[in-house]
């Protein structure tokens, strides 16, 4: 796979966990947030502030969405 179809495909995957919305540019720093290892991207600074205040809510949704139970 080359690193434009490794980008592509990274760029499909990264799901704001709150809303659901892809996140087009999940470079950016300041709409992340780091949480027992994993970093979780956000569209904007509501959906980022959500998930700060109850992290375990929105990562069991998330699992139940993508059928990880």
């Amino acid at each position: 796979m080359s690193n434009l179809s490794k980008t592509a495909f990274l760029a499909e995957k990264v799901i704001d966990p709150v809303c659901g919305r892809r996140v087009i540019d999940g470079s950016e720093a300041d709409h992340q947030v780091a949480h027992k290892g994993n970093i979780y991207h956000f569209c904007e600074p509501g959906c980022k502030k959500a998930f700060a205040d109850n992290p375990e809510k929105y990562i069991r949704l998330l699992r139940f969405a993508s059928h990880e139970w």
